[in-house]
This record gives C-alpha cells, sequence and structure tokens, in this order.
C-alpha cells in the first residue's frame, strides 16, 4: 500500500507543481539549468528585467516587466534563463514576477513556487546567469536555440 501511494504521489505531485507555477519551466540540459517563462504583460512593455540569487537551496528570481505606460491591450512575452554553475541537490525555486512603469513599483506581483533537482554532471563554483528576453517588440538578446520570431508569429503563439 506505501509504494502504491508514493506512485500516485510521484505522478501527482510534478503535476501539482505545474499548477502553481503556470507558463514557467524547468529543465536541465547538461551543467546547464534552464527557467523558461511565458506570460502575457501589456502591450507597452519593452524591457523584462531579471534579478537572480541564489541562498542556500533556494534559487530566487525577480522579474520585472518594465512598460512606457498601460495601455488597452496584452501579448506574449517569453523570458529565457541559462544558470551555470550549480551544485547537484535539491533545490527550490521562487520566481516573482510583476508589470510596472519605469520607475514605478509593480502594480501586481505573481510569485510562483516550485522545486527541482540538478542531477550530475554539474557546477559547484560560481553562479553564471545568461538572459533572454521576447515579446511585442522586444528583440531578443541572443541565447543560442532561441530565434527571433515575428510579431504575426508571436501573435498566432497567443491567440
Amino acid at each position: 500500500m506505501k509504494i502504491f501511494i508514493l506512485i500516485i504521489a510521484l505522478i501527482l505531485l510534478p503535476t501539482v507543481a505545474r499548477a502553481q507555477c503556470d507558463g514557467i519551466q524547468v529543465v536541465q540540459e547538461g551543467p546547464t539549468l534552464r527557467l523558461d517563462h511565458d506570460a502575457s504583460f501589456n502591450c507597452a512593455v519593452y524591457e523584462l528585467q531579471h534579478t537572480v540569487v541564489l541562498s542556500g537551496d533556494t534559487l530566487k528570481v525577480s522579474e520585472y516587466a518594465i512598460a512606457d505606460a498601460w495601455m488597452d491591450c496584452y501579448c506574449p512575452y517569453r523570458s529565457n534563463l541559462a544558470v551555470d554553475g550549480l551544485a547537484a541537490g535539491d533545490y527550490v525555486l521562487v520566481w516573482g514576477y510583476g508589470e510596472q512603469e519605469a520607475g514605478g513599483e509593480p502594480v501586481e506581483w505573481f510569485v510562483c513556487e516550485t522545486t527541482f533537482t540538478m542531477n550530475d554532471p554539474c557546477g559547484g563554483g560560481e553562479m553564471l546567469l545568461t538572459t533572454d528576453a521576447e515579446g511585442c517588440g522586444i528583440i531578443p538578446t541572443g541565447v543560442p536555440g532561441h530565434e527571433a520570431q515575428t510579431w504575426s508569429a508571436l501573435k498566432a503563439r497567443f491567440d
């Protein structure tokens, strides 16, 4: 009976984590941890800024969608973060994100919390971070494997 409950828990826990973190994907590719976030933000957002801090076994990501002003529309945005240098082990990802006008406070703030495991081979030294963002006129900054998309491709993906 205990084995049956454990199997059910292993099947349901990833589903629960995905539900809490809709649009956020965590994948290990060799020594690199890929963090992807698909979200809808105001059409006036021109930049996605990220702050990433590792504190013990908690990886904290803060994502700020910076807008010129507020428009009456929303469109898709995508953040891609590549983190290297994490040691093998179990971690907690806490991803907070929100929209704000330049120089202002976020109007809404959402927090996602989920767990992930880094397997060998991994780092153990200094954390290295590469970021990339796209959507509604943001030009991708060049993380390999993420080609620029046209507005019609973004819009089709959003519809």
